[in-house]
């Protein structure tokens, strides 16, 4: 079973999209991956994950293109690659804290009509 946890920051390389971008409540990170099982000699079953996969999404307020990693301004190339993205937690009081750090891309669409910026982030620990 997926968890899913709130996130109200990112950090893709030097940039950093802070709360106050966010729509509140908007930021969700589902963390799902491949669990398998293999039964001992003894008969004891053990229960391992081999892969663990995040998928994370949010409305952010205002054109963020810019932190795409596809963005021509990035100078990323065709087929875009992986970056490292920190998605984090920033309570009202006290410090960031970490949800996760992962290998993945990061895709914004941006709507003209509601000012608003759609979030798609994917990758893998």
């Amino acid at each position: 079973m997926a968890s899913v946890l709130p996130f109200n920051q990112i950090v893709a390389g030097s940039t950093t999209i802070t709360k106050a971008d966010f729509v509140f409540g908007s930021g969700s990170a589902k963390f799902s991956g491949e669990d398998s099982a293999v039964t001992a000699a003894n008969g004891l079953i053990h229960n391992f994950r081999s892969a663990e996969m995040i998928d994370a999404s949010a409305e952010l307020r205002g054109d963020q293109t810019a932190i795409d990693t596809g963005h021509p301004g990035t100078g990323a190339f065709a087929p875009v690659t992986a970056q490292v993205i920190k998605l984090q937690y920033q309570p009202a009081v006290g410090a960031a804290v970490d949800i996760a750090e992962i290998n993945g891309t990061l895709s914004i669409e941006y709507d003209f009509s509601s000012g608003k910026s759609s979030c798609a982030i994917k990758g893998s620990v």
